[in-house]
């Protein structure tokens, strides 16, 4: 198990999560959205400088290997997003401080590559690369865009996951720091015994190593990862530096953070190590009222077509024929929802936004749609800040993922009104003092972790303990 010592981390974590056409399925069609450029490399260095300016601790791209046409705004926001290596290795020579974070599906890639273009990264970046893991989500048809005759079941696609990260973090460690020499008149570029094989034998995986690539920068690359099932809570105690979560309340998070610091202490590492960052969909406006415009404006222009099943699913009920222009309140009585589940905690964020209960279910179900599942949060620059101070001092977070409902001004709002409120609270820091994303986190350069003697023929510890698990 790799450990992670902690420096210090005395400031909200800033991320922003990038889709060049909003991270909602209709803020394209918004008035103040621009979609020039909306896949050109002018947008993508604009957006990070901007986010640099704001002194935000990691640039983001989340990704999707499904280009079936089954969510029409979910075609929309993936078809034009960038895959994270490229757009990284480009952005790390246009800006300077911010970290560069791409997303990798473990079951549709290999994890030999995967290291060796996180290594050139993270040199062509001097430290700012980081790399969040994902397993593939349940249902899409992924699977069809890689020569899968199916689509892996869970469990499979975690014992995959396991060996994947293990190979890769071994990989990371299969040079030492010290493997440059540069001795012209002796003959000896580098150091042959700084290089180690690491040849992994496991159920999904056979990789020989070394990697054809000196050790990175930061030595390892922070690794983040989300996921909401007990394979996926194993795996982030394992490996996770950074974990992005859901976000339910300030009790309920704070719980939450507590039960994977004790998984990642029984995995033989410290609860500091292990950061918790929420995503949440912002819409700010100079006032209160033209923050309610623009999300009214992203909300009716949805492209999707109203469907009660979609409704039901997300308040647990069967609703049948529903019209769309019924109210909620006369269908469903929300005190009858169970108090801890989703379909209540929805309905009441919804009427906290609009004021009242007064919605239909065609209101419910835009709002679903481009909400996906994070919190949204509406209002002028303090009540804002006033959520996310909330949140980070009462221990709920570490950070905040911003999701643009579109661009460009959308975010470039939230970095004006936004952060010089949490900067003037002492929540946010005003310049960065620190230069790898490692640091940023508040984490110490790791040192090398060399395999022990008999392991080079063993199945691996993550393969051996899920079998167990899943026997």
């Amino acid at each position: 198990m790799p450990q992670h010592p902690r420096t210090d981390r005395d400031h909200l974590i800033l991320a922003l999560s990038y889709w060049p056409t909003g991270a909602t399925n209709s803020g394209w069609r918004s008035r103040s959205s621009s979609l020039d450029g909306i896949f050109a490399p002018g947008l993508l260095a604009e957006t990070a400088r901007t986010a640099e300016r704001g002194v935000f601790d990691y640039f983001f791209w989340g990704n999707t290997e499904d280009s079936s046409n089954a969510n029409p705004g979910g075609v929309i926001r993936n078809a034009f997003q960038f895959n994270g290596f490229a757009a990284a290795s480009y952005l790390a020579a246009v800006t300077s401080r911010i970290g560069l974070i791409a997303s990798v599906n473990t079951t549709y890639s290999d994890p030999y590559l995967t290291a060796q273009l996180a290594s050139n990264v993270d040199h062509l970046s001097r430290g700012r690369f980081g790399i969040n893991f994902v397993a593939g989500a349940p249902g899409g048809a992924a699977h069809r865009n890689f020569g899968h005759g199916e689509r892996p079941d869970h469990a499979s696609a975690y014992v995959r996951a396991n060996e994947y990260l293990e190979i890769f973090t071994r990989l990371q460690d299969s040079w030492s720091d010290d493997w440059f020499v540069g001795d012209k008149e002796g003959g000896r570029l580098f150091a042959p015994e700084a290089a180690e094989p690491i040849d992994f034998v496991g159920q999904h995986f056979q990789v020989a190593g070394p990697l054809n690539a000196p050790r990175s920068p930061q030595g390892r690359v922070p690794i983040l990862h989300a996921g909401t099932s007990e394979e996926s809570f194993a795996l982030g105690a394992r490996y996770a530096d950074v974990r992005f979560s859901p976000y339910a309340s300030i009790e309920w998070n704070r719980a939450y953070a507590q039960r994977n610091r004790e998984l990642a202490v029984a995995a033989g590492r410290s609860a500091e190590d292990y950061a918790f960052v929420v995503g949440a969909n912002i819409y700010v406006g100079e006032t209160r009222a033209r923050a309610r415009d623009l999300f009214n404006e992203v909300q009716r222009n949805l492209v999707e077509r109203f469907s009660p099943v979609v409704v039901g699913r997300h308040l647990g009920l069967d609703l049948g024929d529903i019209r769309p222009s019924e109210r909620v309140i006369d269908v469903v009585d929300s005190t009858a929802l169970p108090a801890d589940g989703t379909g209540r905690a929805l309905l009441d964020e919804f009427a906290g936004i609009v004021g009242d209960h007064d919605f239909t279910f065609d209101d419910l179900f835009r709002f679903t749609a481009n909400k996906k599942n994070f919190p949204v949060v509406v209002g002028d620059p303090r009540e804002v800040a006033d959520w996310i101070e909330a949140g980070y001092v009462s221990g709920a977070f570490d950070g905040v993922k911003v999701f643009p409902p579109f661009m460009r001004t959308a975010f470039t709002d939230f970095v004006d009104f936004v952060v010089p409120e949490l900067q003037r609270r002492g929540v946010a820091r005003t310049s960065y003092t620190t230069e790898t994303l490692r640091e940023h986190f508040g984490l110490a350069r790791p040192g090398v972790l060399r395999r022990s003697p008999e392991s080079s023929t063993r199945p691996s510890v993550a393969t051996a303990e899920l079998q167990g698990v899943n026997a």
